[in-house]
């Protein structure tokens, strides 16, 4: 049965549709246009209460938040932990680590900007302050990279903390990130751009 995906195209919701893919999983998608606020639509708030996206449907299990999700398809179907680690594993904790700590650093910041430049432009300094923010956090990525000298974040494969932080990373010049100053982020985003999973995933909404 395929995993029925409610999506509609920002980073958060790319993680999701990239650990699919990734992990070759099947799944059906449901286009939430947040825009039009489909997200507070009766239909969708069966899904997720929260009315965000993004969500998944797996038989009878409804699950949303990008970073929960994310554990939830590697718990379940990363069998050959081929994006995880084993939970034996010291690298297991740094990786649900990273993931909180991206979660609520530079996806809620990234997240914030995005909400204040197209819906609350009246609040002066808000987005440029965020803005200090987001690439204090990107420092700190490109000190991880550089730090672990795989080219990756977590141990020596590419993960789900790969994963939850690339969608962000791919549009982080809009942002005031210059990646050009950050020569292991750059060279990590250039990798993971070309690996297949990350492209089926952009071309849902292509």
């Amino acid at each position: 049965m395929a995993i029925e995906v409610f999506t509609f195209p920002t980073p958060n919701n790319f993680k999701v549709l990239s650990a699919l893919e990734a992990l070759n999983l099947e799944y059906k998608i449901h286009k939430v246009d947040i825009t039009k606020g489909e997200q507070h639509q009766e239909q969708f708030k069966s899904v997720n209460p929260c009315e965000v996206t993004p969500a998944i449907k797996d038989g009878d299990l409804n699950l949303a938040e990008s970073a929960n999700i994310l554990e939830y398809l590697v718990s379940k179907y990363d069998k050959e932990q081929k994006l995880s680690y084993p939970e034996t594993s010291d690298l297991y904790w740094k990786l649900k680590q990273f993931l909180y700590y991206h979660a609520t650093g530079v996806s809620a910041t990234q997240d914030k900007i995005f909400v204040f430049s197209m819906f609350h432009k009246d609040v002066v300094g808000a987005v440029e302050a965020l803005q200090g923010s987001v690439k204090n956090y990107y420092n700190k990525l490109e000190e991880f990279l550089a730090k672990n000298g795989t080219g990756y974040f977590i141990g020596d494969k590419l993960t789900i903390a790969d994963i939850i932080a690339y969608p962000h990373a791919a549009i982080a010049d809009h942002h005031g990130v210059d990646l050009e100053t950050l020569p292991n982020l750059k060279a990590w985003k250039e990798k993971l751009s070309q690996e297949s999973f990350i492209k089926k995933a952009y071309a849902n909404f292509a």
